[in-house]
């Protein structure tokens, strides 16, 4: 695909094939994947869809339906948005005429948890990719490495302040996605979401010993959390649609936002609010145990079945969760230390599939997939071309991505900031410990040597496939 007709013929193919605009309740991309739930799975012409060209695959993960596309995603993104009629601001009706809802059942509940947590932090992942960036950009100019600049220079101060702003309204961010995924008024969200960030107010909640109504408020802060503002639109939603159904429609343009607004501050600041912020801690203190009881077991386990989850979909929610505890703690030494080191370790298959294979087919996707690799930190393409399609490929990716986990828990290497995927990534890990990175870069070196060897030694092709 390498023009406009070629995305909308493409983008085409897939709404038609999905069911049709009207079978779409909710519809987002993240880095490589167009994010699809629907009405009626029974529409979801799933094998069609696997055999359009400029495609890496399709998949369920949940109760939603991710297309792979790869490079390509944003130009296919904004083209079925145009042909559709898909607005990012404005939530699509969930209602179905004519088609049964399933029945709810606990089995539902961990892909309901993925699909909620995909559909609100997939839309704020450019602004995290962004601080983290610009976190790596003063870090790497600033004291603590090439140190050009000093901390109170006013190159520093922008950069820095301007990352912390993004890191500091991230509830608002979140705010925009999840009152969208659950269908409340963004607006009434954001009311309750500002005044919790208010620095005034903000200052009365965390001293402690002030009341909602005579309820009690847990005293803490809350800029910089996400769980806060899922729960918050997600409760809202239901109270928003009670007031609709019992307010006369005159009444309704003056005192509906009053009147849930009203009714979701002791609700948020009570309850919601505290149970995100216990989650969001919680979540961190629970990776920090890993760490500290598993170590190396644990860090070498990621890096076991990271390329694993990433075939089912995965590894989003989990980089989530992770990237909470960083924001949440300031660093993450379980799951980001080892998953940053992705790019890296794909592209030594890549290297290692060029020297080793004579198949011209083999050697064009592994060239090509390099570039996504390196500059787009996009594996999808290779994973679904190359890895998966040569079992010696994937194995010697595990074995490598292993070794590399180990040595990561073994070293104690941290992640201090949430830079991209591609060869920045390896900004990530600058921080107070000048160290760090030196034993991050040891660590995805040893991982790389290790599967370049293992490629060299026992190939790419299978006999049976040589042979063919």
């Amino acid at each position: 695909m390498k023009n406009k007709k070629n995305y909308e013929q493409l983008a085409g193919q897939i709404l038609t094939l999905v069911g049709g605009k009207d079978n779409i309740t909710f519809f987002a991309h993240c880095m490589t994947r167009l994010r699809f739930n629907v009405k009626d799975k029974g529409l979801v012409k799933e094998e069609e869809i696997d055999q359009l060209e400029g495609l890496a695959g399709c998949q369920w993960t949940g109760e939603q339906f991710q297309v792979i596309i790869g490079d390509a995603v944003n130009s296919v993104y904004e083209a079925v948005c145009q042909l559709g009629g898909f607005q990012q601001e404005e939530a699509i009706d969930e209602n179905l005429d004519g088609v049964k809802k399933e029945k709810f059942s606990v089995k539902q509940i961990p892909g309901r948890i993925i699909e909620v947590l995909s559909a609100c932090m997939t839309p704020i992942l450019p602004l995290l990719l962004t601080v983290g960036l610009l976190c790596s950009i003063y870090s790497v100019i600033g004291p603590g490495c090439l140190n050009l600049v000093s901390a109170e220079s006013d190159i520093y101060r922008l950069l820095y302040n301007v990352a912390q702003a993004g890191l500091f309204f991230l509830p608002v961010s979140v705010t925009l996605s999840a009152s969208k995924k659950f269908g409340c008024n963004t607006m009434y969200a954001l009311m309750i979401i500002f005044a919790m960030m208010y620095p005034d107010f903000s200052a009365i909640l965390s001293a402690g010993g002030f009341t909602v109504y005579g309820i009690p408020v847990y005293p803490t802060s809350y800029s910089g959390q996400v769980f806060q503002a899922i729960l918050i639109c997600w409760v809202m939603s239901y109270v928003e649609k009670g007031f609709k159904k019992i307010l006369p429609e005159f009444l309704k343009t003056s005192f509906l936002g009053l009147l849930v607004v009203l009714v979701m501050l002791p609700i948020s600041l009570c309850l919601l609010a505290p149970a995100g912020y216990v989650l969001g801690t919680g979540i961190a203190d629970i990776l920090m145990w890993i760490h500290g009881v598993a170590g190396p077991v644990g860090t070498a386990l990621v890096g076991a079945t990271w390329m694993l989850l990433i075939v089912v979909g995965m590894h989003m929610p989990l980089g989530m969760v992770a990237g909470i505890t960083l924001m949440t703690t300031g660093m993450e030494g379980t799951v980001l230390p080892v998953t940053m080191g992705t790019a890296f370790l794909a592209a030594a298959v890549n290297v290692a599939v060029l020297l080793k294979t004579k198949a011209k087919k083999e050697k064009e996707l592994a060239a090509s997939g390099l570039i996504s690799i390196l500059l787009g930190g996009i594996v999808e393409p290779s994973l679904y071309g190359i890895y998966l399609k040569h079992k010696k490929v994937l194995i010697s990716y595990i074995i490598g991505h292993t070794v590399m986990g180990f040595l990561i828990g073994l070293l104690h290497v941290y992640v201090y900031v949430p830079t991209g995927s591609n060869f920045l990534a390896i900004l990530s890990y600058l921080g107070a410990d000048s160290g760090n990175l030196i034993r991050a870069i040891l660590s995805i070196a040893a991982g790389c040597a290790v599967i370049i060897a293992l490629i060299m030694i026992f190939g790419v092709e299978d006999k049976k496939k040589a042979k063919a």
